[in-house]
């Protein structure tokens, strides 16, 4: 009798584990609204409507997350935009979470929630970058890292789409485009997101994809061409 009541139990066990582990990922972060297909779409043009921005809101209203993205580069005291386009997830509110640098500088929040990896700042590891390069027809269709990018982080899928690019010279005038040879002038950028319960890193999770490399790195003024004929995986 002992012996079937432990088998029973074990029985028990094996299915109520992956409920729990399901349970245990889904509380890690809060539910969110989800942002439908066509719902949120913004147009940049440079150097005119350079910067936009939409909310991703938690279902218990004690989180929302900010997306800014700006056409062109743009800096502020909380953050720097540097490269053609780029975009930055970061919270509303101040982030319990944070990271260290190293052991002399206090914890500090992560300043830009798409950058891979728990000492990614900014630019590095951000695949919420859009270089000309990477927007270019031939490069356009590479996998997470051309005009159609998926970031999984805390909870959500959150993806960015680019439509109707266009590119041109960077403006004679602009100091801080000195240094590139062309860049992006006009974009359409639609932006979806959705609950995903696997989805529990604090920051974007790496994608399997590696970044295609430049044609020609030693270039002056910079040229970001890239070569998209092979597509990188990570182990190649």
């Amino acid at each position: 009798m002992r012996t079937l009541t432990s088998r029973i139990i074990l029985v028990a066990m094996i299915f109520l584990l992956p409920s729990i582990a399901v349970s245990d990922s889904s509380t890690k972060w809060p539910s969110i609204y989800p942002i439908a297909p066509g719902e949120v779409i913004f147009h940049f043009s440079y150097p005119f409507e350079s910067r936009r921005g939409t909310t991703v809101r938690t279902v218990d209203e004690k989180v929302s997350y900010l997306l800014e993205c700006s056409l062109g580069p743009y800096g502020s005291l909380e953050y720097n935009y540097s490269l053609d386009f780029e975009c930055r997830l970061s919270t509303q509110q101040p982030d319990k979470i944070t990271y260290k640098y190293n052991n002399e500088f206090p914890a500090i929040p992560y300043d830009n929630l798409l950058s891979t990896g728990p000492h990614s700042k900014g630019e590095w590891n951000n695949r919420g970058n859009f270089s000309w390069g990477e927007l270019q027809p031939t490069c356009a269709r590479y996998p997470e890292y051309g005009r159609i990018r998926h970031f999984k982080l805390r909870g959500i899928d959150l993806t960015l789409e680019i439509k109707d690019v266009k590119f041109g010279p960077r403006l004679k005038n602009d100091p801080l485009l000195t240094y590139r040879k062309n860049t992006i002038t006009e974009l359409t950028l639609e932006v979806t997101a959705r609950q995903d319960l696997s989805a529990l890193s604090p920051t974007a999770e790496p994608t399997k994809y590696l970044a295609p490399p430049l044609m020609y790195p030693q270039a002056r003024p910079y040229d970001d061409s890239r070569n998209c004929d092979t597509v990188l995986t990570r182990g190649e």
